[in-house]
């Protein structure tokens, strides 16, 4: 199918894309371009007008400052699976972004445009869910801040308003003694997510501290499965707590069934990739494996 009738505009900077997307009502902004346009050829969007923002340099970066990992929103999936900062402080990051299409597709794909999307199918939200991150939004009016597990509300669409942009995430390091693993199910290469589980756990003498899980297509939205997260705090993180956990993590998916698989598959799966996720977070927390080395 043939995309819609739209305009087209390039923006050098922030201000200028913000300006754009707030003059013409139903403007989109363009990064990689992997989620929006096989919207538009289905026409299940039809944007008045993209504005492409790759050419606005400084937003695509990875550093550390002062214990708080930022990640610029047009960094490339390519980027951050490359990463050795990410690979040796939040290996999780990487992993997550190792999972996204083939190689071509992670070259062209961003962070931000994964998140901005909203949909229930984002990698990358699950993970950043689980790891408290926050978004830094520009907009009109400058920049503020909102945690990301307020970004995504129930009628799918994030929360923000049309003429602002992502322009950063921002992740705590880890700290000694946590963990955190990406598992991913999906029925070929440079597919959505049938099934994506991110866990993180910290540890103090095996007994978990903190937990966390979060989902991917299984829901409009991305979101965590906070009962299972409260059943781990406190308890040896063995294999019947696990075990557990992963069952308890399938009361907050609310699948539904398409071409990929059906919902009684899906939420099976939320089982197994919750536990996988898990055993691997808690090997990484307790120094089995290190955070920043791959299995």
């Amino acid at each position: 199918m043939i995309p819609a009738q739209f305009s087209y505009a390039v923006a050098t900077t922030v201000e200028e894309a913000v300006r754009l997307l707030g003059s013409t009502p139903g403007a989109r902004a363009l990064a990689g371009g992997q989620n929006l346009v096989p919207l538009m050829k289905r026409r299940a969007a039809t944007p008045s007008l993209l504005v492409d923002i790759n050419r606005i340099p400084d937003l695509a970066y990875i550093k550390d400052l002062d214990g708080v990992l930022c990640i610029g929103a047009m960094t490339r999936d390519a980027a951050l699976e490359s990463s050795v900062l990410l690979k040796s402080r939040c290996l999780v990051v990487a992993e997550t972004a190792a999972s996204l299409g083939d190689a071509l597709v992670r070259g062209v794909s961003t962070i931000g445009g994964n998140i901005a999307a909203g949909e229930g199918t984002s990698d990358h939200a699950a993970t950043l869910l689980v790891l408290g991150a926050d978004l830094v939004l520009h907009g009109p009016n400058g920049r503020h801040t909102v945690p990301i597990a307020s970004f995504f509300v129930n009628d799918g669409m994030p929360r923000r308003r049309d003429d602002e942009l992502i322009v950063e995430i921002r992740i705590r390091m880890p700290r000694v003694g946590s963990g955190a693993a990406f598992e991913k199910l999906a029925r070929r290469t440079g597919d959505s997510a049938t099934v994506a589980v991110a866990a993180a756990l910290s540890l103090n003498d095996l007994v978990v501290a903190s937990a966390g899980i979060g989902l991917a297509g299984v829901a409009p939205i991305p979101l965590r499965a906070t009962e299972a997260e409260q059943f781990l705090i406190g308890k040896r993180a063995d294999q019947a707590t696990i075990g557990e956990a992963a069952r308890l993590a399938t009361r907050a998916a609310a699948p539904g069934s398409d071409v990929r698989a059906s919902a009684e598959y899906r939420e099976d799966m939320v089982r197994v990739l919750t536990e996988r996720a898990l055993f691997r977070a808690a090997n990484r927390a307790s120094g089995s494996v290190a955070q920043g080395e791959a299995e």
